[in-house]
């Protein structure tokens, strides 16, 4: 399994190390291997790429492989980025495992698809539906563990504890509370880093430069390096707008 590290991503990674944002996207050569692509944040608010690597599969196995070799890239420095990620559990157990200090925040736009997609039919109305997605987000968004107990509490009253919506809740979600919910978050830097949106866009724009997934290896690993250098030409611009 290839790993790519642009020399001067692995720079700005160094510089701007407060999150990382991962996840696979698939389709991008004619193996159909899943790209796991690892991205950061400048000081500009922009993405910037840190490297890619393909895997055969989303096990704890291959990801593991992957983030030591993201880990590498920090060799010498002391490293504890937050990692925003999507609900994968092999990536989970491996991110604290290779990353014991790191805080870790699972997508939450991602995990309001997927309780869309596991809840939405359990509710005869779409009124009702509706309204358990804004009784979800309050407990999403609770700024204190006080708000998230009154929250949660209220959640289970209103739908009943036994109902499949919270059963499904309280074991996919809210056994990763600490992962997920804005009062546990709000404790450390992450720069607004609580959905993956960064990395999907990310996925999108290689996805562009790659037109199909015929390619091989090499033509695909090209490609990539052209996006990653219109990136980092676009960063150095901005670095030096702002120091004039």
């Amino acid at each position: 399994m290839p790993y790519f590290a642009h020399p001067n991503s692995v720079q700005l990674a160094t510089t701007y190390n407060a999150v990382l944002v991962m996840d696979c996207t698939y389709k991008t050569y004619w193996f159909h291997m899943e790209l796991f692509d690892v991205v950061e944040i400048t000081s500009f608010n922009t993405t910037f790429y840190v490297g890619f690597t393909f895997l055969q599969k989303e096990t704890e196995e291959y990801y593991a492989w992957a983030l030591e070799n993201v880990k590498s890239l920090y060799s010498g420095i002391s490293y504890s980025p937050v990692i925003a990620i999507d609900r994968d559990l092999a990536l989970v157990n491996v991110v604290r495992h290779v990353f014991p200090n790191s805080p870790i925040l699972l997508c939450t736009w991602r995990g309001n698809k997927n309780i869309a997609k596991n809840c939405k039919s359990i509710f005869e109305t779409g009124e009702r539906y509706d309204y358990f997605c804004k009784q979800w987000e309050l407990v999403l968004y609770a700024g204190t563990l006080g708000e998230f107990e009154e929250r949660w509490n209220s959640i289970k009253i209103c739908f009943g504890e036994t109902s499949d919506s919270l059963k499904y809740l309280e074991n996919i979600w809210i056994c990763h509370k600490e992962l997920l919910i804005s009062c546990w978050a709000k404790q450390f830097l992450h720069l607004e880093s609580h959905i993956t949106s960064r990395v999907e866009g990310a996925h999108i724009t290689v996805k562009n430069y790659l037109d199909n997934s015929l390619g091989d290896l090499l033509v695909v690993k090209e490609k990539i390096t052209l996006v990653i250098n219109k990136k980092l030409h676009q960063i150095r611009e901005q670095i030096a707008t702002e120091q004039v």
